[in-house]
């Protein structure tokens, strides 16, 4: 049994790194995975959030609302200013 994190899973869902979504498809069609309800918390609540940063801050494509949704869990590297920008209005 594998356990998926929510970027693994983001990945396949968003197919947005054709490498990363190739080798999560596989592990995903191939194994018996789990994924744990705080994952599953997690996933929506980005995409849900992303949804809400894509729609004021048409200036960002989809995957780097993805990005700065998730900045309120993780430390986001970029030298995108506009991402930088998003990031910095979350804290």
């Amino acid at each position: 049994m594998i356990i998926l994190d929510a970027n693994y899973i983001l990945r396949f869902l968003l197919n947005d790194i054709e490498e990363m979504y190739e080798i999560s498809k596989q592990i995903i069609k191939n194994n018996k995975c789990l994924i744990l309800n705080e994952v599953i918390a997690e996933v929506v609540f980005v995409l849900l959030e992303a949804l809400k940063i894509f729609e004021n801050k048409r200036s960002l494509d989809f995957v780097d609302c993805i990005l700065c949704a998730k900045s309120e869990f993780y430390k986001i590297k970029t030298f995108d200013k506009k991402l930088n920008k998003c990031i910095e209005a979350k804290k």
